[in-house]
C-alpha cells in the first residue's frame, strides 16, 4: 500500500486514476494502522484484510462521484446563464461551488470507507485475520498483479508505464532480498 500511496503523488487524480480509487487506497491505510493499533493486530495479513474491506466501499465513491457531477451540471448550465448575463462574480461563485461539491464527494468517499469498514474491522477482523493469514502470499501477490493490471489499462500519462515497470519490478526484488 506505501508504494500505491507513493504513486497517488505523482500520478494526477481525476486525470488517470478515478478519485473514489484514491480514497480506497488512503481508507485502506487509515483502516490498517487505526484498527491495527486498536486490536493490537500487526502486519500483513491485517493490510490485506483492510484493503479486501476498503475495495467493495470504493463503490459508495462512484455514487457521489455521479452525484457531484450531476450537481457540477446544472451548476455549469447556471453558471453560463450568469456569464452570458455579464456576471461574473456569480459565474466565480458557480465555479467554487463546483469546486465544493468535488471536494464533499471524496470527503463522503473516505468517511464511509472508513466508518464501515471500521466498523466492519472492528466485528470480524479476529474471525478472518486466520484466514487472510493461510492465504498468506499468493493472496498479496495477486493484489499486487489486480491493481498492475487496472493501472496499466487506465494510465495515460507519458512514460508511467515504463516507471511503474520499474518501480513494480524493484518492489518485488526488494520482497524477495526480505
Amino acid at each position: 500500500m506505501l508504494l500505491e500511496l507513493l504513486w497517488l503523488g505523482r500520478l494526477p487524480v481525476g486525470a488517470a486514476i478515478p478519485p473514489d480509487d484514491t480514497q480506497v487506497a488512503v481508507g485502506a491505510t487509515v483502516l490498517a494502522i487505526s484498527v491495527g493499533h486498536y486490536l493490537e493486530m500487526k502486519g500483513m495479513p491485517l493490510v490485506l484484510l483492510s484493503v479486501l474491506v476498503a475495495i467493495p466501499l470504493g463503490k459508495f465513491g462512484q455514487v457521489f462521484d455521479k452525484l457531484a457531477r450531476h450537481v457540477n451540471d446544472r451548476i455549469a448550465s447556471s453558471g453560463f446563464n450568469a456569464l452570458m448575463a455579464g456576471n461574473t462574480g456569480a459565474m466565480e461563485r458557480r465555479h467554487l461551488c463546483g469546486l465544493l461539491s468535488f471536494a464533499l464527494s471524496s470527503l463522503a468517499t473516505a468517511v464511509v470507507v472508513i466508518s464501515v469498514g471500521t466498523f466492519i474491522l472492528l466485528s470480524f477482523a479476529p474471525v478472518l485475520i486466520g484466514a487472510v493469514q493461510q492465504t498468506g502470499l499468493s493472496l498479496q501477490y495477486s493484489l499486487i498483479l489486480v491493481g498492475a493490471a487496472v493501472l496499466l489499462g487506465t494510465i495515460n500519462v507519458n512514460r508511467s508505464i515504463s516507471l511503474f515497470c520499474a518501480a513494480f519490478i524493484g518492489t518485488l526484488l526488494v520482497l524477495w532480498l526480505k
